[in-house]
C-alpha cells in the first residue's frame, strides 16, 4: 500500500508530495529514514525544510 503526503503550500495546489508506506512516511518524518529512499513528486525544498525543522517547545 502507498500513501501520499502532500505539502502544503502558499497556493492550493501542493507544491511537492512524497509517496510510500506509511511507515516509512512516519519514520522520514522523525528523520530515522532517508528521503532518498521515497518518491518525491514537485519541489523538493519545502520537504527538506519540513524533515530538518527542529520541533517546537
Amino acid at each position: 500500500m502507498t500513501t501520499a503526503l502532500p505539502f502544503p503550500g502558499p497556493s492550493p495546489s501542493a507544491p511537492a508530495a512524497v509517496y510510500g508506506p506509511a511507515s516509512d512516511l512516519l519514520l522520514t518524518l522523525y528523520g530515522r529514514r532517508p528521503l532518498d529512499g521515497m518518491r518525491l513528486n514537485g519541489d523538493r525544498a519545502p520537504v527538506k525544510e519540513l524533515i530538518t525543522r527542529p520541533s517546537p517547545a
